[in-house]
């Protein structure tokens, strides 16, 4: 299972992701954010029911989180995951 829900909020786009964050689906995610950042909006990307997160997830969060996008982890899981890939940015 996979779901993006996008609300506006006028200054913020917040995207939610829910489901499985792997291969086909980041691209999926990788492909609304892109949209969204060249159109010149501010996102949020909230993982609100992630439970598992491959190697290109890692790598997109990451890139996510070097362009300035605040990303937000909704579950234990998500929230280690994102704060591990902070302190390895801040290296």
């Amino acid at each position: 299972m996979f779901r993006i829900s996008k609300t506006d909020q006028n200054t913020v786009v917040k995207l939610t992701i829910d489901g499985e964050l792997i291969k086909n689906h980041v691209a999926i995610a990788q492909q609304c954010c892109e949209d969204l950042l060249d159109a010149g909006r501010t996102i949020e990307v909230v993982h609100r029911d992630v439970g598992v997160i491959d190697d290109d997830g890692r790598s997109w969060l990451g890139e996510l989180l070097g362009r300035g996008v605040r990303v937000v982890g909704r579950n234990l899981y998500v929230s280690y995951v994102v704060d591990g890939l902070k302190r390895s940015a801040s290296r």
